[in-house]
């Protein structure tokens, strides 16, 4: 076996090298072709692979006919025990190829970790320090802190490829109009949790010690079941489901050690930051290793709470705060030699490093930049630089990632720039309703992208209400995002948010309510304060649901703040929350 290759998915595990496929410990029979379809797949879930790709990778220059990828697909299909019809791992993309649709059990390592993680040799050692007390029942809650580009993601996604037999999920807060989604990036870890080797053990459990978190994840329940489940749950209070939570993780984590990742928490929900600290409080033990990123700038401009939630509980043993630092000369030096045979010369080391400041994200950025424009070259086994009157770079990572933009063509500008508009990260259909072009076409655009490693990466996909499955991208960084949105007009913006809001209600129909605050958020930059606010109330309902009080009092000030444009919805706004008891 080898793990650091291994691609897990459900309760399966791929081992490339060894060219197996296990289900749990028991290995499955698969043929070498129909193996190396999977992997093809596997390796690029959420992309699809036309037939013509497929045959070339798997039997190269030989003229076979699609009928043997079918035969293929339909061995790997009853290994998995997949249906072509409802799919959990392969989707027949008709006309076209195929899809894997499944969610790995980590992300896999970008080919360049081990040169950007030089430099954070200590951090990481920190982490595995962490993890090992963790594991024998010490729970850690640690903060990963840094400004933008400093690699806090990086760092995690370094560490978690290291935990090849351990169970991880992760989940991010995002950005939001109004008071944010209760709970949403727990909420996205236990959803992978759930889908994950161990899912039905996770479900089992949540059932158990958990029936109010598990009613938030209805994906993971049957009409009547959820029916049961909300009489059981009449009456729940916050503080029942920040004890259910804890007392889950703690029965979790007696079987399975537990890495627990929740990034971005600058834009976290305040109902998040109260079940950080009653994981931090609980005096009992739990083999949990808890990792929570965020941008301490941006906290502050936001007046967010996690400053003073650091405070409190840094006197805690348990409780760490890892700030990441710029690099220094000498990383930088090793980061080149990472990338070349030989190292660079001190000078260039030093030059760059001067530049950057030691900004990781705009180090690699400008010397990707050096060597796209054949300046940066090896000569005599040597990193140099051809010119010698200095680097010729732009003097910030704003304006080189605006000159990266200029160099692309209007078509993959225009399908960047509507990205930005739907956030950090979006589906491909929000794309596709914005720019009035096909789904296959935003999907084939944005697959380009990704291979060429410019802007965006893969992000898995979604399953929408009709059953149909839509890719998903994810900006490579949040300041690419930020320098394409900052760019767009006002009427621009506004005129992209406006679509991808009405797309978002023609895609989910009458269950639109599920994505109220992506919508409410949308509208509102769109200036079209009466849909803003219909879906401020359905996300007033849905925080409501979750007793979150204070988020969905925060939905219903907003919904007020816009009212002003709107004479007849103040009342009822305050209808609502005279009926919800938050008045």
């Amino acid at each position: 076996m080898s793990p650091a290759h291994d691609i897990r998915f459900g309760p399966f595990r791929l081992d490339p090298p060894e060219g197996r496929l296990w289900q749990h410990d028991t290995p499955v029979p698969l043929t070498p072709k129909a193996f190396a379809v999977l992997h093809q797949l596997a390796r690029q879930p959420g992309r699809r692979l036309d037939k013509d790709e497929l045959l070339s990778a798997v039997w190269g220059e030989r003229h076979v006919s699609d009928a043997v990828l079918k035969v293929a697909v339909r061995e790997i299909r009853k290994a998995l025990g997949d249906e072509a019809r409802d799919p959990s791992y392969i989707e027949t993309v008709h006309r076209h190829g195929y899809r894997f649709i499944a969610e790995l059990s980590r992300p896999a390592s970008s080919p360049d970790t081990a040169a950007t993680l030089v430099g954070r040799r200590a951090e990481l050692e920190l982490l595995r320090n962490y993890r090992d007390r963790a594991f024998i029942g010490q729970r850690q809650v640690v903060f990963v802190t840094g400004e933008p580009g400093l690699g806090k993601t990086t760092l995690i996604d370094s560490f978690l490829a290291q935990q090849h037999d351990r169970l991880t999920a992760s989940g991010h807060a995002l950005e939001q109009f109004g008071g944010g989604e209760p709970y949403l990036p727990m909420l996205e870890a236990l959803g992978r949790l759930s889908r994950g080797s161990h899912g039905n053990e996770v479900v089992d459990l949540l059932h158990r010690y958990a029936p109010t978190w598990l009613l938030q994840l209805p994906a993971l329940l049957d009409p009547d079941a959820r029916l049961e489940l909300q009489h059981e749950t009449r009456g729940a209070t916050p503080e029942r489901m920040l004890r259910e939570m804890a007392e889950a993780l703690e029965a979790l984590t007696a079987v399975h050690p537990l890495i627990l990742v929740l990034e971005d928490l600058q834009w976290s929900d305040y109902s998040t930051l109260d079940l950080i600290v009653r994981l931090a409080r609980r005096p009992e033990s739990a083999r949990l290793l808890l990792l929570a990123t965020f941008r301490p700038e941006e906290a502050r401009r936001h007046d967010h709470p996690l400053h003073m939630l650091i405070r409190d509980l840094e006197p805690q043993p348990h409780c760490h705060n890892l700030r990441l630092d710029y690099l220094s000369t000498d990383a930088v030096a090793n980061y080149l030699h990472a990338r070349g045979p030989a190292p660079p010369t001190d000078r260039l080391a030093a030059t760059i490093r001067a530049h950057t400041g030691g900004n990781p994200l705009f180090m690699t950025a400008v010397i990707d930049y050096l060597a796209s424009q054949q300046r940066l070259v090896h000569e005599r086994d040597r990193w140099r630089l051809r010119d010698q009157g200095g680097l010729g770079v732009p003097e910030s990572i704003r304006q080189l990632i605006e000159r990266q933009i200029d160099r692309l063509d209007d078509q993959d500008q225009q399908l960047l720039y509507t990205a930005s508009v739907a956030g950090n990260e979006m589906s491909a259909i929000a794309i596709a309703h914005a720019l009035s072009i096909t789904l296959d076409e935003v999907e084939d655009r944005c697959d380009r992208l990704v291979n060429r490693r410019q802007f965006l990466r893969h992000a898995g996909v979604r399953k929408l209400p009709d059953r149909t499955i839509t890719a998903r991208y994810a900006f490579i960084h949040a300041l690419h995002q930020h320098v394409l949105y900052e760019r767009l007009s006002a009427s621009r913006r506004s005129r992209l948010h406006r679509r991808i809001g009405h797309g978002g209600e023609a895609t989910y129909g009458d269950r639109a309510s599920d994505i109220a605050p992506e919508l409410a958020h949308h509208f509102a930059r769109a200036g079209d304060p009466g849909r803003a606010i219909h879906h401020l109330e359905h996300a007033a309902k849905l925080a409501a649901r979750r007793h979150a009080a204070r988020e969905a009092i925060g939905h219903l000030d907003h919904a007020l703040k816009l009212a002003n444009d709107l004479t007849d919805v103040e009342p009822a706004c305050e209808r609502l929350l005279l009926d919800r008891g938050l008045a």
